[in-house]
Formats: structure tokens, sequence, C-alpha cells
């Protein structure tokens, strides 16, 4: 029998004690609900003591339905969760309320396993990565080898912590820098099946549940709780691992491409606010050190796009894209220059979406 209650919330009762539960949280993601069916259709079938639930951020009637028809098949019955969230408040947010509602209904798990709407992965991949992380004590955090459409290696599916010389390479748009500023490059690229790494990826990552404790967390919306629960997992002194035979396509950018009109903001979060708050936890660098090395990388960027922007014209006779190349990282200069001076990383309290794309908090840096 379905309940629902007032918040839109569709639960299956269940008996059974549950070993594993995947999230799934959705926003404008309906192109990826075949996807998203797949991987839920291969979790709760090929071993029924693991459950899905489905947060969906933008309370599509399409994910609903979709995962509606899924939920009733008989071999399906108490293991799929549907829950529509009125007010799209961020990735870790939405995954924190789905913990909560699906082990209030289900009681508690043994590991929590994220994956993006946007990534594809054979039924046994999703599954595999949690056993591993079941079979081995020491490992607190583990990811799959992402790889985008092209078949390349995802940039964020196995990372080294931020360092000021990696930072400023990647807010300056020049990653190659970090050869000249004499650092490793911040993307460690798989050598092995299991590798020892600082950070994995959000969009397919598997958690032990006592290292998720209350939740990921949420004082950003999105760009944050994948580093800051890699650090909880090695504080905890457990492994943070990347597992490079367990492969899955990743289509990328998925929070920037649903809410383009935010692109800019939302890029200032990734390279400003997230690498701020967790240098700061993790070793505890000074906030005005990174901001000044964010104010000056940020000016590098500037200067670079403007040669860049004539040789682009040159070769393509054409002023549309490179325009709006110009005008894009210009426009990312002074967003980033102005958070160096006039932002307050050190607030402890949980940011919402709505709240940082509020004009007054924010400062002004979400116009334009």
């Amino acid at each position: 029998m379905i309940l629902s209650d007032s918040r839109g919330v569709l639960v299956r009762a269940i008996d059974a004690v549950n070993d594993a539960l995947i999230v799934i949280v959705t926003y404008n993601s309906e192109p990826n609900l075949p996807t998203i069916l797949e991987t839920i259709e291969g979790w709760v079938s090929v071993e029924h003591r693991r459950c899905a639930v489905v947060l969906d951020n933008s309370s599509s009637m399409v994910i609903r339905s979709g995962i509606e028809r899924l939920s009733s098949a008989d071999h399906h019955l108490g293991t799929v969760m549907y829950i529509a969230n009125p007010n799209n408040e961020g990735f870790s947010y939405g995954v924190n309320i789905a913990v909560n509602r699906a082990e209030s209904c289900w009681s508690r798990f043994g590991r929590i396993v994220l994956i993006n709407p946007d990534v594809s992965a054979e039924p046994g991949v999703v599954l595999e990565l949690a056993r591993r992380v079941q079979a081995s004590n020491d490992i607190g955090v583990a990811g799959a080898f992402l790889r985008t459409g092209e078949g390349r290696q995802d940039n964020g599916c196995a990372r080294r912590k931020w360092n000021r010389r990696r930072l400023f390479a990647d807010v300056s748009g020049a990653r190659a820098l970090v050869r000249v500023l004499g650092t490793d490059s911040r993307n460690i690229e798989a050598e092995v099946e299991e590798t020892d790494v600082d950070i994995v990826s959000g969009a397919l990552m598997c958690i032990r549940r006592d290292i998720f404790a209350e939740g990921l967390d949420t004082r950003l919306p999105m760009y944050l709780e994948d580093q800051e629960i890699c650090l909880r997992s090695k504080r905890a002194g457990r492994r943070v691992v990347s597992f490079s035979d367990i492969s899955a396509i990743h289509g990328g950018g998925e929070s920037r491409v649903s809410a383009r009109d935010r692109a800019r903001p939302l890029r200032c979060l990734e390279l400003a606010e997230a690498p701020t708050m967790i240098m700061r936890d993790w070793d505890g660098y000074s906030v005005v050190s990174i901001k000044a090395v964010i104010a000056t990388a940020a000016l590098v960027r500037a200067s670079l796009a403007v040669p860049l922007f004539g040789v682009m014209v040159a070769q393509s006779r054409r002023l549309r894209d490179p325009l709006a190349y110009l005008a894009y990282n210009l426009h990312l200069t002074v967003w980033l220059v102005r958070w160096s001076i006039f932002a307050d990383p050190m607030r402890e309290e949980r940011l919402t979406l709505s709240e940082y794309f509020d004009v007054d908090a924010r400062m002004g840096l979400n116009r334009g």
C-alpha cells in the first residue's frame, strides 16, 4: 500500500532490515529519467535488502510518475521512496532530508550511496562500490572512476586537497600553472585499481553510515559537502579511496546547466566559497591569505581572457562566441574580486540555495 503525506512523500512500508540506501537528488532532471529508473531497477532488484530514495527539488510530475510506476512493481514493493521537495535548497540539504525521511520509514542503513541523476552506471558497478566499503572497515568514503561522455577522466573523481598554488591555478583558469608553481595537479590520474586520495566525487560516492552521522555539511548548498565528508572520514581515521576499476559515465555540470541564470554565482561558490571553507577547516589556512590568492588569480584570469578573445576572433572571424567568452570571464573576475573584499566565509550556520542567491545576503554578487 502506498502511504502519502501532505509534503508529497510516497512511501512503501517495509519490514526487512536494510543494508544500504541509494539517494538520488534531482532538479529539472526529466531528460535523465531513463537513467534514474535503470539505476534504481538494478539496485533494488539485484539485492532486495537495498532501497532507493529520490528527492526531487523541482517537484516534477514526470519524475514522480516514473518513480511511482517503478515502485508499483511487485518485486519493488517496500524498496522505493519518492519525495517531492517544494523548495530547492541545494544538494546537501536535499540529501539530508532524503536520508532522514528514508530512515524514519525503514530504520538505519549501514551505507549511504549518493548518485547524481546524470551518472550512468551498470547496476553491478554501484553494488560493487557499496560491497567494497562494507568489506573494508578502514574505508570511510569511496568513489568510482568517472568518465566524461568523451571517455576522459572526470576531473572531480579523484582529487588532492586544495593548497594555495592549486587554488591560484584553478581560479585563474590556467590549471597547467601548477607545474610552474611547483605543486601537483589537483586531479589524480588513475593508475592502480585502488588509490588513496583526499577527495572523491559526490556524483557517485559511498559513505559509511557512522561517517555520514547527522548528515552532509549544509554551510553551503553545494560544492562543499563532498570535500567535507572526505575530511570527516580522514579525521575519523578512515581512508578515502578511489576505485579505478569501478567505472561510470558522468554527464557533468548538471548543477550549472539546470540553473543557467545563476551560472556565475554558482561558479563563484565553486571557486571561492567552498575552497576557502575547506582550506580553513582542513589545514588551518587564514581566510585573508586565501582571499588574496583568489583576488590575484581572478585578475590573472581577466588578463588572460583579453588576448585569448583576440585569438578567438582571428580564428573564427565571428564575434558572438568570443564576446560571450570575454564577458563571462570579466564578469567572473569582478565577482571574485568583490567576494574577496566583502564576503564573510567564517560563518558556521546553514546556507540554503535561495539564501545564497539573495541579493542583499550576497552583496549583489548575483546581479548581472
